[in-house]
């Protein structure tokens, strides 16, 4: 009786041993699960801050002249160099206010020019400049970091969108909304003696498919 005894305290001591490393093992993973995910948050708040930095460089660059004059205090004259240093070579703005958009756009052909990295001007789009174009962006919607367009959906019929290119600040209001089939393919109703600016992102209540916003150009300075 005396020998069962002792090898179930044994047997005890093991599970307790057992017990406590696993205790410390999901621990760890705990903290270290944590530490990731603060990270992940930590590194992404980085890269949005590094993102607005280069949009607002881009846009003081458009207002000013790339470079500008001091005087030391020798009384010489020294130039300042203001040009930016971006990651991305912007060519111009996207800006729509009431939903929180501030985002530079890429020429058609650059390689960082996709919605996995960036708004994406879509191929056959117009430049603000060319009279009765049509400039076409895409952007992801939904709670990831690239989604810029996760609130188009509440664009309004009174909301307007700027265009910040080639010096020049580009006003559109909002003239139609609709949506269509999610097929790589969209649909462009618009009226072509217009100049133009048309969003496209995923629709929010249907993913099978894409909202469209046609917006009309109504001045700009």
């Amino acid at each position: 009786m005396q020998l069962i005894k002792i090898k179930r305290n044994k047997e005890h001591k093991k599970l307790d041993k057992k017990s406590r490393l696993l205790l410390v093992v999901g621990f760890l993973l705990f903290i270290i699960g944590v530490g990731i995910y603060a990270g992940n948050i930590y590194y992404n708040h980085y890269l949005d801050m590094q993102d607005d930095k280069q949009v607002e460089d881009f846009l003081d660059n458009e207002n000013n002249d790339d470079q500008e004059a001091i005087v030391n205090d020798d009384g010489e004259v020294q130039e300042v160099d203001n040009t930016p240093t971006a990651t991305y070579d912007y060519i111009g703005v996207l800006e729509i206010p009431s939903i929180g958009v501030k985002r530079g756009f890429l020429n058609i052909n650059d390689k960082n020019n996709v919605v996995n990295k960036n708004i994406q001007v879509i191929e056959k789009s117009d430049m603000p400049d060319i009279k009765n174009g049509n400039l076409i962006i895409a952007a992801h919607s939904g709670s990831g970091r690239v989604s810029y367009f996760k609130n188009l959906y509440k664009l309004a019929t009174s909301d307007t969108a700027y265009i910040h290119y080639n010096g020049v600040k580009y006003t559109y209001g909002v003239v139609n909304r609709y949506e269509v089939e999610k097929t790589g393919e969209v649909v462009i109703k618009r009226n072509n003696d217009k100049t133009t600016l048309t969003l496209i992102s995923c629709s929010q209540t249907d993913k099978t498919k894409q909202i469209v916003y046609i917006l009309e150009l109504v001045g700009q300075e």
